[in-house]
């Protein structure tokens, strides 16, 4: 609740401290005495638009202080945790206007921002009045009334729950499906390439292994070369195996002429021969060894340089294609994986929307059952605020719309004569009726909003008598519930409150026109109430009257 209000050189105040009570309190004075300059101080402390012409004439900046009184469980001490505001469980929130247009606020404090306090400031306090945009005029907070009403929060929780997992496994999902689909795009490239490095089986080393095999062969050949100019010497038509046949033929025919030297002769050529054919074997042996038919120099270079080319292509050495061959399989390996976590989250989100939709339905079915009821108890009070002929309905759109808060769109609406169409709260009813049916409206919701103080403006235009008499009992009943203030010029309403302020517009001794704001006591009520009744001059009748109004409510 509002535990006490500052208000600092705003309007016709130049300084002024206000302690509220619980329950009712009533704020009446003549016309024109200021009774809006408390609800547009407190409408700055919980967010309202400011405005530089609420700064006091011939003053620099005006300046409200707001001090609150709300229970542990209140939802504004989440929301503060939530803003980063340390609290001790109280809240004072101060706004500073400065005539260069400059705007200050602290919560508890410390510097805030507008956008923290328009978080906050619904929670504490709602302003009724004729051109007011915020609580229950404005749409998108009718499905929260309706669900306190109801008891469905907890049940709401739920739903929202259901709906933040549903809807963070389609993001999932989406982002999984365009994975997928790049994946899907790179898939045919890299089948490709992982056929073309299996085909050519790269191995680690290979590359030294073939530099050395490359080496070893030009050597090889080399050798080949020598060995066969030395066989060709040796063995060839006119080498020296056949030039020594032809020796010894010469010499066994110098033998038939010269029997005496040529056995010897003969017998030194053939030990030459043997050793020549031991030489030329010898010569064949290392020929064999050397010879390797399937391999060349040239079929190494052809192996090196395409090792080298798809090197080149994948942008990696040549010892590390199998590395990049087994990354090219994971890869498509991953690829299948994806395939198999898409069909799996598409599943998972069928589920998940299966289970949100049948809470959000069942949510639904219940929110609807509620509104019915919810109208049934507006209508009960419509009768005795002089609205007899008025509807309340909650308006359910046909279309489901997804989200946190389920699948309804609804807005109160009403219809204030027989045969018009109900339509939104702040476009049908007049002032007057406007703020009555916010009142029967409150009465029925005080219970279970989480809004502490209500503030009604003109809620008493243009009626009297029971009508009045019948807002004021009204007004009470929330207020044994919630904490209420109400701008008001009927007596009947003014004497059902436990707490009454006196609005007073006066010329100070400097000439300059002030506005006070008195709590009565019991005499000065009395007093007000009777002035009410009978106006400038009070007579005893007023007296009695306003006296049998006080007695009534205290009754």
């Amino acid at each position: 609740m509002l535990r006490a209000l500052h208000i600092e050189n705003i309007v016709l105040i130049e300084k002024l401290t206000i302690s509220f009570n619980d329950g009712l309190c009533a704020l009446t004075g003549e016309t024109g005495a200021g009774k809006s300059i408390l609800l547009d101080s407190l409408g700055l402390a919980i967010g309202n638009r400011a405005d530089l012409g609420l700064i006091r004439s011939g003053a620099e900046k005006g300046q409200v202080i707001a001090e609150f009184e709300l229970p542990k469980n209140h939802i504004v001490w989440q929301r503060l945790d939530d803003l980063d505001i340390s609290h001790e469980y109280d809240l004072t929130i101060r706004r500073t206007l400065n005539k260069d247009g400059r705007s200050k606020i602290y919560i508890n404090d410390l510097p805030s921002s507008l956008n923290a306090l328009k978080q906050i400031g619904p929670l504490l306090a709602e302003i009724h009045g004729q051109f007011d945009t915020h609580g229950l005029f404005d749409p998108a907070t009718h499905i929260d009334y309706l669900d306190h009403y109801a008891g469905l929060i907890d049940m709401r929780g739920d739903v929202s729950r259901a709906f933040k997992k549903w809807k963070s496994t389609k993001k999932a999902l989406e982002e999984k499906e365009a994975e997928f689909a790049r994946a899907r795009e790179e898939e045919e490239y890299l089948t490709a390439c992982r056929d073309e490095l299996e085909k050519l089986a790269p191995e680690t080393g290979e590359e030294a292994a073939l530099t050395a095999k490359r080496n070893h062969l030009k050597n090889t050949a080399a050798m080949v070369d020598y060995v066969s100019t030395a066989q060709d010497h040796l063995s060839g038509d006119k080498g020296t195996e056949a030039q020594l046949r032809s020796a010894m033929r010469a010499i066994e025919r110098l033998g038939e002429k010269d029997p005496s030297r040529a056995p010897a002769l003969l017998e030194t050529l053939d030990n030459a021969y043997a050793m020549i054919e031991d030489v030329s074997g010898e010569l064949n042996d290392i020929m064999h060894d050397l010879y390797e038919p399937d391999v060349s120099v040239e079929s190494v270079d052809e192996r090196f340089f395409a090792l080298k080319a798809a090197a080149r292509k994948h942008q990696c050495m040549v010892d590390d294609l199998p590395a990049f061959l087994e990354k090219i399989n994971a890869q498509l390996d991953g690829i299948t994986q994806q395939g198999d976590v898409l069909s799996a989250l598409q599943k998972e989100l069928i589920q998940n929307e299966a289970y949100y939709l049948k809470a959000a339905r069942e949510l639904s079915s219940k929110r609807k059952a509620a509104a019915e009821n919810m109208a049934a108890d507006i209508a009960k009070e419509l009768t005795p605020l002089k609205l007899g002929r008025a509807q309340f309905i909650v308006h359910f759109e046909d279309d489901e719309q997804w989200s946190a808060q389920g699948i309804d769109m609804l807005s109160f609406r009403v219809s204030t004569n027989p045969g018009m169409d109900a339509g939104p709260l702040n476009k049908v009813a007049s002032g007057g009726e406007l703020a009555r049916m916010m009142l029967a409206i409150k009465v029925i919701l005080a219970k279970t909003s989480p809004v502490e103080t209500l503030i009604f403006d003109e809620v008493d235009t243009g009626i009297g008598g029971a009508t009045a008499e019948a807002v004021g009992d009204r007004l009470a009943r929330v207020g044994d519930d919630k904490q209420v203030l109400v701008v008001t010029h009927s007596p009947q309403v003014a004497a059902c409150a436990n707490m009454h302020l006196h609005v007073k517009k006066f010329v100070s001794d400097d000439n300059l026109t002030r506005t006070s704001i008195t709590i009565l006591n019991q005499n000065d009520r009395l007093e007000e109430i009777a002035r009410m009744l009978a106006g400038a001059e009070i007579t005893s009748e007023a007296r009695a009257a306003a006296n049998k109004l006080l007695e009534r409510h205290a009754a």
